[in-house]
């Protein structure tokens, strides 16, 4: 275990155990090998995915009209009072992370936006205190940008030092199918921004989540892309000639984000640890991450949107159970939720 008082930066260095020599033919070589795999492997990965995807978009259109018809939601059983709890949520001023945030508030949590464009941010804290139950001491501002790691630090720094505990650690924010930038940091963009930036974040913010009185959580809002994500060793930043697709890209950073998450879980419950971590798909929701989606894709979204998409206060129910429910307390850590 590591002792509580090392300073963050000694935390990342410490070695990690190699994973175990595989076969070929095991089924976990394909995160230890570089082998490569075919069109077709690929075309089906892409196949299984769209299908997946077809299903998600039937399954709301179905909810869509029989939720009109008997106006039920499945919402999730969350414990009345969370005072006394501090949660951090990154991009917290929009979409799911704002939907999150607001439920902590009502509850009476400190919640702590960490996000990139702080008049965005001002104004969903503004919005969010009006409401009841809500206190605007309770909602304070930390400027994170994830794909930048000076300022990941930057701003786990502050918050480390505006708390000494913290009960709910949400790693929402993230961008989706963006052209083919890179970070000031030289990482290929989703997989900086959505997968490094977090992982550095969680890592530099875990001493304060053992501390939790209740254990601590870790929510990563992931996407159901990573069942086709590949590592791509040989070319992390996908430089290669015609290599760089927007979705395998965020399929990718997905993927580590989900293997990632697991790894931990696994090595935080053999320390002893009573910090959990959870990773979901909260669905197809609107939200304004599909900024980035080209014509077609936006045409189509915004023609079909209101039966294929959920809102964000539905789509948010996921990350709620996993953060604050009783029921995703006592369940196993590194699960899985859709």
């Amino acid at each position: 275990m590591v002792p509580e008082d090392k300073a963050p930066e000694q935390i990342i260095k410490i070695p990690i155990d190699p994973p175990p020599k595989t076969s070929s033919s095991s089924p976990s070589s394909f995160l230890t090998s570089e082998r490569k795999y075919s069109s077709f492997y690929y075309f089906l990965s892409w196949l299984t995915l769209w299908w997946r995807g077809i299903l998600d978009s039937i399954g709301n259109i179905i909810s869509f009209f029989t939720c009109r018809l008997f106006n039920h939601h499945r919402w999730a059983s969350l414990p009345e009072d969370l005072s006394g709890q501090t949660v951090v949520i990154t991009g917290a001023n929009g979409g799911l992370g704002k939907e999150t945030a607001r439920v902590a508030a009502r509850k009476g949590a400190k919640v702590i936006f960490a996000c990139r464009n702080e008049e965005t941010t001002a104004q969903a804290m503004e919005e969010i205190s009006r409401e009841e139950g809500c206190k605007r001491e309770n909602l304070v501002f930390v400027r994170l940008d994830l794909s930048s790691l000076a300022s990941v630090r930057a701003a786990a720094a502050e918050i480390t030092e505006l708390t000494d505990q913290i009960d709910v650690l949400v790693n929402n924010g993230g961008v989706m199918m963006c052209p083919k930038w890179t970070t000031v940091d030289g990482h290929e963009y989703q997989m900086g921004t959505n997968y490094l930036g977090h992982f550095l974040f969680t890592l530099l913010l875990l001493n304060r989540v053992k501390k939790s009185p209740s254990g601590g959580r870790i929510v990563n809002v992931a996407s159901i892309a990573y069942m086709m994500g590949r590592p791509w060793f040989k070319d992390p930043n996908l430089d290669g000639k015609g290599v760089y697709n927007p979705l395998r890209s965020y399929s990718r950073s997905k993927l580590y984000q989900m293997l990632s998450m697991a790894y931990m879980a696994k090595r935080l419950e053999e320390s002893g640890s009573r910090v959990k971590l959870y990773g979901l798909h909260p669905g197809v929701v609107d939200t304004g991450i599909v900024k980035h989606f080209n014509c077609f894709l936006r045409a189509l979204v915004g023609v079909f949107h209101r039966m294929v998409m959920t809102s964000p206060v539905i789509g948010a129910q996921t990350t709620l159970h996993c953060a604050f429910s009783d029921e995703a307390g006592r369940e196993q850590t590194g699960g899985y939720y859709e």
